[in-house]
């Protein structure tokens, strides 16, 4: 995974909400309408807005603290990077150790609800990370319907939270594992749906590499 502009960029608002519409336009299933930005957003009105009225809201799910590290470049990177797998490893060991009733105590879950829209807010949420969060590869069967930390951190939501989840859907958008395409998915829902990570490879570049690396998963930008 490489950064081929400065971090800070992507972590706009005004840039990973153009990233965010376009895969939602890309789409064919999970967001099956026409969708338009919002120009205006004054008073509080949401991201986007699709052809029958439905709106939107992108919210990058990055921590304060990962934003304040790819905010100063390279000299954080390694920084954010060990932040990031953290927050995912937490979630993952209690998913791993079938922990479920103590998912609401993980990183993943508080930055999650945080991100929600108050009860009386009648806009959907959509997730958006350019990080592969969670396993996935276009292919795959299992990936399709196994449980994973999204899936879990979410239902845990839901479970805890019924109210704020009335008439919204809440969605994910994030690469696969391979870096060949981006997942849309709608929350709650075993459906995915892959399309191209085009909009997403002026900022960063994803791919494996054979040469031995003692930093595993360093990420850097040109």
């Amino acid at each position: 995974m490489t950064f081929l502009k400065s971090p800070k960029e992507l972590i706009q608002a005004e840039t990973y909400e153009q990233i965010v519409l376009q895969f939602m336009n890309q789409s064919k299933s999970i967001f099956p309408e026409e969708y338009f930005y919002i120009e205006n957003q004054s008073h509080g009105e949401p991201d986007f807005i699709s052809s029958s009225g439905t709106k939107f809201d992108a919210k990058l799910l990055f921590s304060k603290e990962q934003c304040k590290f790819l905010a100063k470049g390279d000299e954080k990177l390694i920084d954010w990077l060990r932040s990031v797998m953290q927050e995912l490893g937490e979630a993952s060991r209690m998913l791993m150790n079938d922990n479920l009733h103590e998912i609401h105590t993980t990183r993943l879950y508080q930055e999650m609800l945080q991100r929600l829209p108050d009860e009386e807010t009648l806009e959907n949420t959509i997730y958006f990370t350019p990080y592969p969060i969670a396993p996935a590869f276009e292919d795959s069967v299992f990936s399709q319907f196994a449980s994973d930390i999204i899936s879990v951190t979410y239902d845990a939501l839901v479970e805890r939270n019924p109210e704020g989840f009335i008439n919204k859907s809440n969605y994910i958008i994030y690469p696969t594992s391979d870096g060949e395409k981006v997942v849309l998915r709608r929350l709650g829902e075993y459906q995915r749906e892959y399309t191209s990570i085009a909009p997403l490879l002026e900022y960063i570049r994803y791919g494996f590499t054979n040469e031995p690396n003692l930093e595993a998963d360093i990420i850097y930008y040109k």
